[in-house]
């Protein structure tokens, strides 16, 4: 979850009955990482409080809050901006993850935050064409909560995996029949951390940001077992990706014991033979969003301080570690077909 701002973000004021162009007010873009070329996109969404947004099947999948106080929902447009559907999910739905299942592609998870403390996080599952949305899958297979803050859901062959930070654990779920394999419980055992975040699979392998110590986790999608953990700094990792024989990691910010936070603006490449820190690239401060375009490049959300210090979005050459800076600052984004969709922060 990016934490949270008193973001305020251009209407799409494109009336129904105009002709389905873009236009140049939009908050939502699509940036090309060669030329760094922003498109606008979603002209007549409608929605200026999303959440999050996830892209695949040539799809635009955005979420919204909520308010903070109810179900939030999943809105789907083409890639020419029209809506496809609009369902109901659960309170901050955060991700839409397509998986492998007995209706292989129709399906994806849609997975909710919940609230602090709340130990409401839930996993829903949704037809991507049509909006069928069947909430509380995980509840209804499991006959358990989800946990307490849910923070990713990545489908990786027949398993999915669920990361839930203050629970400290990670689900490993059948997405067969949505049943729980093994329920790993971070924290426990030798080597390990805390308080997971995201999750990147490669090469039978999922790798975990955590908090306690800020430090990425190696499991063994076979035997479910935690392999190894790379430190980090003292900043909490956030995104990941996995770019030729490299991870990068975006490190995000500290809070001292008044509370106040300071911010990094590094992000660790961790070669994964050694599964050790090769490098550090200086990008903007506070990177928090990190995807892999491609073979080549990866893009890197930057939030700033909230203040004086703005957004920023950083294209990195992966085979090089150089770096440039796109003219639109995404508060949150996706990539898909080469390219970044995400939406425009005010900061």
């Amino acid at each position: 979850m990016l934490a949270a701002t008193a973001l305020t973000f251009a209407a799409c004021n494109k009336t129904p009955d105009e002709p389905s162009t873009p236009v140049v007010n939009s908050i939502y873009w699509r940036v090309d990482p060669t030329t760094l070329e922003a498109t606008p996109i979603l002209a007549d969404c409608g929605i200026s409080n999303p959440y999050s947004i996830s892209v695949f099947d040539n799809l635009i999948y955005l979420t919204t809050d909520g308010g903070y106080s109810s179900n939030g929902d999943v809105v789907c447009f083409n890639l020419s901006g029209l809506k496809q559907w609009q369902a109901e999910a659960g309170i901050l739905p955060s991700k839409v993850e397509p998986y492998e299942n007995v209706n292989t592609n129709l399906l994806a998870y849609v997975l909710n935050e919940g609230l602090w403390g709340g130990n409401n996080a839930s996993l829903g599952s949704i037809n991507r064409y049509r909006g069928y949305m069947t909430n509380n899958v995980f509840r209804n297979a499991n006959h358990r909560s989800l946990g307490d803050v849910a923070q990713d859901v990545v489908a990786y062959g027949h398993k999915a995996y669920v990361s839930v930070t203050f629970s400290n654990t990670i689900e490993v779920i059948d997405t067969r029949n949505d049943t729980v394999i093994k329920q790993i419980r971070m924290g426990e055992g030798s080597p390990t951390a805390s308080n997971p975040r995201k999750i990147v699979p490669h090469g039978g392998k999922i790798y975990v940001s955590c908090y306690d110590p800020c430090s990425v986790v190696r499991i063994d999608t076979a035997t479910l077992q935690v392999e190894a953990i790379c430190q980090l700094g003292t900043y909490r990792p956030e995104g990941l990706g996995v770019a030729g024989d490299k991870l990068f990691v975006a490190s995000t910010f500290q809070i001292d014991e008044q509370s106040v936070p300071s911010y990094d603006n590094k992000v660790y490449v961790v070669d994964l033979g050694t599964f050790t820190v090769d490098s550090t690239i200086t990008v903007g401060l506070n990177p928090t969003v990190l995807k892999v375009v491609d073979g080549s490049h990866v893009a890197v959300g930057c939030v700033g301080n909230y203040a004086d210090e703005k957004a920023s979005l950083v294209i990195i050459n992966a085979n090089d570690g150089s770096q440039r800076r796109a003219t639109k600052a995404l508060y949150n984004f996706d990539t898909d077909g080469g390219f970044i969709y995400g939406y425009e922060s005010t900061y």
